[in-house]
């Protein structure tokens, strides 16, 4: 034995093979119960978020399942020396494309009678993407702070199936050619899983959403249950026949993913180090056997069991489900629709299960079928790029309201356009030696006026920069969800913060801007609470530096759906006329008002700060604004607050500048 591993002394894979345990492969009802617990986990989880805060966990738990079973089947085949290519990515296509072909389609359907253009076409995006298993990657390219929200996108969850079907691109051929070689199994998994390990904890730090998406700070979770397939089929892992190891790895394994489902949460830098919880939990729960009492009379039985037979069909179909709800309701649904939501999913898997998949992997006609659904999987694959495309397909929409598409739905919706974003609007992961010198004008006379706060501000200087001219010199400093509070939000908006500061007392500004959407980070605003005594603390010290003006503006008028769509429902609701009025209460959200009365209310004690209620500049009894003139680019917004151009112009023209052009 080699005493540094537990395991047998290096060998031959071949050899090492032929002394498998054929039971092993045998069909074990525990691990359809273990399926079953992922995914409850991250079902419950995407529709009751607070219940089970760590129920994305879920997910890492499949990927291990994944690879014990997928690696089990390899290993197994390559043991009797009859593992081909073409059989085992003909049984991943019987396995996977039905149910994924089916889901997508029925996406692609709904979406054509109720999506606008610009959403369908991203629907087509992600339906190119799902049907060509790269939509890790596609998500990963959009993820930024203007995503869309990860509820507003149907397909979002099938990023985990790009992971796994990239990962047996790899994995049969890398085993193969062991196997040819003859080389010991670990020699070759051993680094690939450490490497993959390491780089999803260093990615974590710098890059969490690199870290999430990334197959390579994947792999190593498909390939825990790789290994442990290895050690199961070879019989050799003595430690496991022990019955206090049998009787305890179990319950060990068991609350380990008890942590990550009700422990975990969106906070922490996930994966990184806390996906070894459901790993090893995961590893511990497989390894212990099926003749456990923990796999034996409670994940195999038969309502776990039930779940887990239909688990990768209901985790296809609940997401979309929850998802067109969302898009199409007002606000997020009710606990009861939610629960139904679960319900309807649920029976749509037993259908699929029942009488697509189960037909489908036990018919004849094998290489038929198989033929058949991979044009089918390029057929769908094909339309969602022919969607994507063809802007989504826009005359779907003209008889749903033309006037309004003519207005809104060729516009221009990159908010990052001439606000200066990676120089002087940075990201959250950028640090503050990102922003530029020229983000402080310093090759011009006249009054300085300076810029300082989170995305809103940043939008806020297009409108700025075009009402001031070339009268004033301009400072612009924003960051992504990052108020202009000293001492308060996350690292870099701390570290980032103080760094602004500087260049303020240097820079000596004639006028100081602060402007952040302040509902985000505070909602009563009272003066009992950190966030609001922070503020009058930066507040004191600026005024210490000596600066003639301070203006805080309150937050802007945010609605609950980006204003385009919002218009849309608002135009198809009111029958017969198909208004697109210039002011509108219909899906504003009212949170965000009574958060900047409270502040102004804060404010107006201080002799030394003005404050401007953006609220009161766009809104009054008959609503806010939804466009500030007749043009294509008067829309306020399009999505659910940052000002367009036209509307930030609005606003700067109505601030107390000395200076400025009077208000139209």
């Amino acid at each position: 034995m080699d005493a540094a591993v537990g395991l047998p002394q290096p060998g031959k894979l071949a050899g090492r093979l032929a002394a498998k345990d054929p039971a092993v492969l045998k069909y074990r009802a525990d691990i359809d119960g273990l399926r079953a617990l992922a995914v409850l986990s991250v079902v419950v989880y995407h529709a009751f978020p607070r219940v089970v805060t760590g129920g994305f966990a879920g997910v890492d738990i499949f990927f291990v399942i994944s690879g014990y079973l997928i690696s089990s089947i390899i290993l197994g085949d390559l043991g009797k020396g009859a593992f081909s290519f073409r059989h085992f990515y003909a049984r991943r296509i019987r396995r996977i494309f039905p149910a994924l072909i089916l889901v997508l389609a029925a996406c692609f359907a709904v979406g054509w009678f109720t999506l606008l253009p610009r959403e369908y076409e991203q629907l087509g995006k992600h339906i190119a993407g799902g049907a060509g298993f790269i939509s890790n990657f596609v998500f990963w390219k959009e993820a930024g702070y203007f995503d869309k929200a990860a509820e507003l996108k149907p397909l979002l969850h099938v990023w985990s199936l790009g992971i796994e079907e990239q990962f047996y691109l790899v994995w049969p051929l890398l085993l193969y050619i062991a196997w040819k070689a003859r080389l010991n199994f670990f020699a070759i998994t051993l680094p690939v899983l450490a490497v993959s390990f390491f780089l999803n904890v260093y990615t974590v730090r710098s890059d969490a959403v690199a870290a999430f998406y990334s197959p390579l700070a994947r792999f190593w979770e498909l390939m825990t249950g790789s290994a442990l397939a290895y050690v199961a089929l070879r019989g050799s892992a003595g430690w496991r026949e022990a019955a206090w190891v049998r009787t305890l790895s179990p319950w060990v394994g068991l609350v380990l993913i008890g942590i990550s489902v009700f422990a975990l949460n969106t906070g922490l830098a996930f994966p990184g180090w806390w996906a070894v919880f459901p790993a090893s939990g995961t590893f511990l729960l497989i390894s212990a056997g099926p003749d456990a009492w923990l796999n034996r009379r409670v994940l195999a039985n038969r309502a776990l069991v039930a779940i887990g037979l239909v688990s990768y069909p209901f985790y296809l179909w609940h997401w979309p489900v929850l998802s067109f709800m969302r898009i199409l309701g007002s606000g997020e649904p009710s606990r009861l629709a939610r629960i139904g939501a679960l319900a309807a999913s649920l029976l749509a898997a037993w259908l699929t299960y029942r009488l697509i998949e189960k037909p489908i992997r036990s018919g004849k006609h094998g290489a038929a079928t198989v033929a058949g659904l991979a044009v089918l999987m390029v057929a769908i694959g094909c339309a969602g790029f022919g969607t994507l495309e063809k802007r989504g397909l826009e005359s779907r929409m003209r008889a749903r309201g033309p006037q309004l598409l003519l207005k809104y739905e060729h516009l221009d919706t990159d908010l990052w356009r001439d606000a200066r974003y990676g120089s002087c609007w940075l990201r959250m992961q950028e640090t503050e030696s990102t922003f530029a010198d020229t983000c402080l004008d310093r090759g011009k006379s006249g009054p300085l006026v300076f810029l300082w706060g989170d995305s809103h501000a940043a939008r806020l200087f297009t409108g700025l920069r075009k009402a001031a001219g070339d009268r004033y010199r301009l400072a612009q400093y924003a960051r992504d969800a990052c108020p202009p509070i000293l001492d308060f939000g996350y690292e870099n908006c701390i570290s980032g913060n103080r760094f602004v500061l500087g260049k303020i007392r240097e820079a000596k500004p004639d006028t100081l801007i602060l402007f952040a959407v302040w509902n985000r980070y505070e909602q009563s605003w009272k003066p009992e609470q950190a966030p609001y005594q922070k503020l009058d603390r930066t507040l004191a010290e600026l005024k210490g530096l000596g600066i003639p003006q301070v203006i805080v503006i309150g937050s802007p008028p945010q609605w609950k759906k980006d204003l385009p769509r919002n218009l849309v429902e608002f135009s198809s609701q009111d029958v017969p006329l198909h208004r697109v009025p210039q002011r509108l209460f219909f899906g504003l959200n009212t949170e965000a008002r009574r958060a900047s009365d409270a502040l102004e209310r804060l404010l107006q004690v201080r002799k030394d700060v003005e404050f401007v209620s953006a609220w009161k500049a766009f809104c009054d009894q008959d609503g806010c604004l939804t466009r500030v003139d007749e043009g294509v680019d008067g829309i306020t917004t399009v999505d659910y607050g940052h000002l367009s151009e036209r509307a930030a112009e609005y606003l700067v023209r109505r601030l107390p500048i000395s200076g400025l052009k009077p208000a139209p």
